[in-house]
């Protein structure tokens, strides 16, 4: 009798040992898989996105602020940068005082920091709505970079007929064969009386940020150089489409070797555009030029910004 018990005891072991047989026709191993891939409610399916701007809209906060300005997200066709408002760097000329739409009377007093050592001295040229000089000064840029208050501090006088009129207020430096090296402008509202209202905040940031050429490429060949890279505009005179940015090659006799323009595009919302541009050019042998980059904005058909690099032109 105890044997046939411990033999039942033995066989329902053994039956509750056994494996579960796979459902016919499929192996438990490709079951175990197919099983895994089947979305759920906790684990749901990678949505593609519908447009560029979801695909951006995706990323987390975190991510976000951990891209840099000059690392920009990538999607299908175009970049978008992680902050569409600032250029990082400060530009050559910074303008301290007065602020872009200042309400100003006669005398205006301008300070303004020069960065680069190899500036020693700055044209200032304040003009009228249609154009005209009200008042222009050459001055010595003191010896000494002062970021806060200044190496460049003086007084412009000014008379208009006008009870007041929009003006612009340019500063500019050139190089040591003539050439425009660098520019910067604010405009203003002039007044010909009353109190003045101005705007305290500088202009003092880079406007141009360069990705093509490479930082740190110096020469061009083949006939054909490819520009790229992000403009700040300004706010309160943007309005539809921005103008192209005005492109110039000027070799060290003052030639205009090339020239040409950048077509701007800016997403919704944002004053940070990205402009592109293919500059054809021909020369005979290596020929150091200086490549200026100028923004247009408002009504003044002249450059508001100015920004120039030194490069070499093959062929």
């Amino acid at each position: 009798m105890k044997r046939t018990l411990l033999t039942l005891l033995l066989l329902i072991l053994l039956t509750a040992c056994a494996p579960v047989p796979p459902p016919s026709g499929q192996p438990v191993i490709e079951q175990i898989i197919t099983e895994s891939q089947q979305p759920t409610q906790e684990n749901p399916p990678p949505k593609e996105p519908a447009s560029q701007q979801e695909a951006i809209s995706t990323l987390s906060a975190n991510q976000i602020d951990s891209l840099s300005q000059d690392q920009p997200v990538q999607t299908e066709d175009r970049s978008y940068s992680a902050n569409n408002f600032t250029i990082p760097g400060t530009a050559e000329i910074a303008i301290l005082r007065p602020g872009q739409y200042s309400r100003l009377v006669s005398p205006i007093r301008l300070i303004a920091s020069f960065s680069n050592p190899e500036d020693a001295l700055t044209f200032i040229t304040l003009y009228g709505e249609d154009g005209r000089v009200l008042a222009e000064r050459k001055f010595d840029i003191l010896p000494y970079d002062d970021p806060v208050n200044g190496n460049v501090i003086t007084d412009l006088e000014f008379s208009i007929e006008a009870m007041n009129e929009v003006g612009r207020l340019e500063l500019k430096v050139v190089d040591q064969f003539g050439r425009l090296r660098a520019l910067n402008s604010v405009n203003l509202i002039l007044l010909a009386d009353g109190p003045a209202d101005r705007n305290y905040a500088p202009e003092d940031g880079e406007r141009i940020l360069p990705q093509i050429p490479f930082p740190g490429q110096t020469e061009i060949e083949g006939g054909k150089l490819f520009l790229s890279g992000l403009v700040r505009l300004t706010p309160t005179i943007q309005t539809g489409e921005p103008h192209p940015l005005n492109i110039h090659l000027v070799d060290q006799t003052g030639t205009i070797i090339a020239q040409g323009w950048a077509p701007v595009v800016v997403s919704s919302g944002s004053q940070v555009g990205q402009y592109v541009a293919e500059i054809e050019y021909q020369v005979t042998e290596p020929t150091p030029v200086l490549l200026a980059i100028g923004i247009i904005e408002g009504r003044f058909i002249d450059p508001a910004y100015v920004k120039t690099f030194s490069i070499i032109l093959n062929p």
